[in-house]
């Protein structure tokens, strides 16, 4: 039964590759993050003038959090939905993707902005 619902949960990927997927898309998450910041507008009120890890996380934890959603669906089902064996570098290319969209929504619209 245990081994049974854990195969649900994960698919027909070993958990090692699940876990090596989802590692790389926290990196791929972590890096459009970042090269997020070099578009920033340093003379805003709201934004700091030396960078601060913990606004860049207060900032932008609804894109955070929808990325790690979005990452943790298409990994599971992107193999299934697209009939490919997930690799790690598949794991990188989700989260990077996956954040870029939610960096793109964030820069034009203020759906994912922190309530003021």
């Amino acid at each position: 039964m245990k081994k049974q619902v854990i195969q649900e949960i994960i698919g027909t990927q070993s958990p090692a590759v699940m876990l090596g997927a989802l590692f790389f898309a926290l990196v791929g998450i972590l890096f459009v993050l970042l090269m997020g910041t070099t578009v920033r507008d340093v003379r805003s009120v709201q934004s700091p003038v030396h960078f601060s890890w913990n606004y860049l996380f207060c900032d932008n934890a609804k894109r955070i959090y929808a990325g790690l959603l979005a990452v943790l669906i298409s990994i599971r089902f992107a193999p299934e939905l697209f009939n490919f064996d997930l690799k790690v570098w598949h794991g990188f290319m989700i989260g990077t993707v996956w954040d870029g969209l939610a960096f793109f929504i964030k820069q034009h619209t203020n759906f994912l902005d922190p309530k003021k």
